[in-house]
């Protein structure tokens, strides 16, 4: 009897403690690569295999914050949507679902960018993908706790 109790207690535990981490109000998320879209169509390291790879290097190893309730990001000014017009949370999550959420700025420059958590991955570290479609047309990747 002691051992069940003991052994119900562990999975207690276990799986509430995991939801715990699993359902944080907010994503602490690093890049970790970015890449760029070429006019053939192809995609390439933006840090190495660019002219303005001396730009977009410092941006590895920067981290933002994602808001989990409202989709707001918060981090350096490429990591900010705080002045984007429209932020739609497509999937909170929550479940068997990844976090998607869509950012739109309104004119006169009209952004949109899109980004993706993984949040159905095993590992503590969630893999993200963030395409921008401003100037530079950058995609970043990186994890997400």
């Amino acid at each position: 009897m002691l051992v069940t109790l003991r052994l119900l207690l562990l999975f207690a535990f276990y799986f509430t403690s995991g939801s715990a981490v699993a359902f944080s109000d907010r994503y602490d998320c690093e890049v970790k690569q970015i890449i760029k879209l070429h006019d053939a169509g192809g995609l390439s390291d933006a840090t190495s295999n660019s002219p303005k790879a001396s730009l977009y290097k410092p941006l590895l190893g920067k981290t933002f914050v994602v808001d989990r309730s409202t989709g707001n990001v918060q981090g350096s000014k490429w990591f900010n949507t705080s002045e984007l017009e429209r932020i739609t949370i497509i999937s909170d999550g929550r479940g068997q679902n990844a976090f998607r959420v869509l950012y739109v700025g309104g004119p006169p420059a009209s952004v949109t960018t899109f980004l993706y958590i993984r949040e159905t991955a095993k590992d503590e570290q969630k893999p993200f993908i963030m395409v921008d479609s401003s100037f530079a047309e950058l995609t970043f990747g990186g994890t997400c706790k």
